[in-house]
């Protein structure tokens, strides 16, 4: 070979080795030399541990609502407790002996109840005067509930009467409710008294009594003074209880969608007597 062709066949293999991937030329060892040794591994700092798998929190693990005893403090950033129990207590003797009593005749009679109204309110911890007690029943057992009242020391409050009675002997007014039908004006809307025996609709008080739970009692008030005007004290009733119970304004969350901006109006007004040392 021509010292010219030497050389340009030369230059030419030196510019094909220059221009191989890396894998391929790792030195000028020669075919037979042995292939590099892999990277050891990161040390240990560096190396992140695998992420215990959590499980999605439970609705159940803590409660939804915060009822502070009655005389207790509250605010709305108390931390979470476990709901107290509601109870009649705070009612007057000739009020809540009417109760008990009523009470003791729908369960004898075998219908689902459960006690609304101002009772309910003092019951959550809102102490308020009243002299009548309202009773939620399934509508198709109003016929029923009259019945177990008529003759056994309740009357009706006008002929012909299956919601208004009176307990004669202690001097109390009963109403009952159905469930199904509309708070306020009475008008179709999104929040209507809720059948008496489900779960998320009743809590039971000390007595034994079946009470509407907390939001559903809240809920209620709202869209009867929203729809009502005249019934300011449904308002007044719902600042009481968030006040008694140290609502936050997220308690507005468990509440329907349609009565949500009136609860948000009334927290804050609440909130605010309270900083001014009002509350």
């Amino acid at each position: 070979m021509r010292p010219s062709s030497l050389s340009r066949a030369l230059a030419l293999a030196l510019g094909r080795r220059a221009a191989a991937p890396p894998a391929l030329c790792r030195g000028f060892a020669g075919a037979g030399a042995p292939p590099l040794p892999p990277l050891p591994p990161p040390p240990p700092l560096l190396q992140q541990p695998a992420a215990a798998p959590t499980a999605p929190p439970s609705r159940s693990s803590a409660p939804l609502l915060i009822l502070h005893q009655p005389g207790s403090s509250s605010s709305s950033s108390s931390s979470p407790s476990s709901p107290a129990a509601p109870a009649f207590d705070g009612l007057p003797g000739n009020v809540r002996a009417a109760t008990l009593a009523l009470a003791a005749r729908l369960q004898e009679a075998g219908i689902p109840f459960a006690v609304a109204g101002a009772v309910a309110c003092n019951a959550h911890g809102h102490r308020r005067a009243t002299q009548d007690v309202d009773v939620l029943v399934p509508r198709e057992r109003l016929r029923d509930a009259a019945e177990a009242l008529g003759g056994r020391g309740w009357r009706p409050r006008f002929a012909g009467a299956k919601r208004s009675w009176r307990d004669a002997e202690r001097g109390v007014d009963v109403d009952l409710l159905t469930s199904g039908d509309f708070p306020g004006d009475g008008l179709p809307k999104a929040v209507a008294f809720p059948f008496p025996d489900a779960d998320a609709a009743v809590r039971t008080a000390l007595e034994g009594v079946p009470v509407l739970d907390l939001v559903q009692l809240v809920q209620l008030k709202l869209a009867s003074a929203a729809s009502a005007p005249h019934r300011g004290k449904d308002a007044a009733d719902v600042r009481a209880l968030v006040a008694a119970n140290g609502l936050p304004w997220a308690f507005a969350t468990e509440l329907d969608v349609s009565v949500r901006a009136q609860f948000v109006a009334l927290w804050k007004e609440v909130e605010a007597a309270r900083s001014a040392g009002l509350a």
